[in-house]
C-alpha cells in the first residue's frame, strides 16, 4: 500500500530523512528549530507527526498566527 499522499520518490527520501533527524531530537529542540531553520514543508510535517508539541497562538499554530497576525 503505498503512502498517502502518493509522493514522488524524491519527495518521500526527502521527508523520511528529515523525519529520522527529528526522531533524534528532543522536543525543545525540535521546537528552537521549527521557529529559526526549519522549511514551511518541514514545519508542516512535524505538525503531523508531533501535534502535541507544536505551540499554539489562539488555538493555531505558532508560526501560522504569527504570519497571518496585524502588523501596524
Amino acid at each position: 500500500m503505498p503512502d498517502w499522499p502518493v509522493l514522488p520518490v524524491s519527495d518521500r527520501e526527502r521527508r523520511d530523512g528529515f523525519l529520522a533527524r527529528m526522531a533524534r531530537m528532543t522536543p525543545e529542540s525540535r521546537i528552537r528549530a521549527s521557529r529559526h531553520r526549519w522549511k514551511s514543508w518541514e514545519r508542516d510535517v512535524w505538525a503531523g507527526y508531533y501535534p502535541d508539541e507544536v505551540p499554539l497562538v489562539n488555538g493555531e499554530f505558532e508560526w501560522i498566527a504569527l504570519r497571518c497576525a496585524d502588523r501596524d
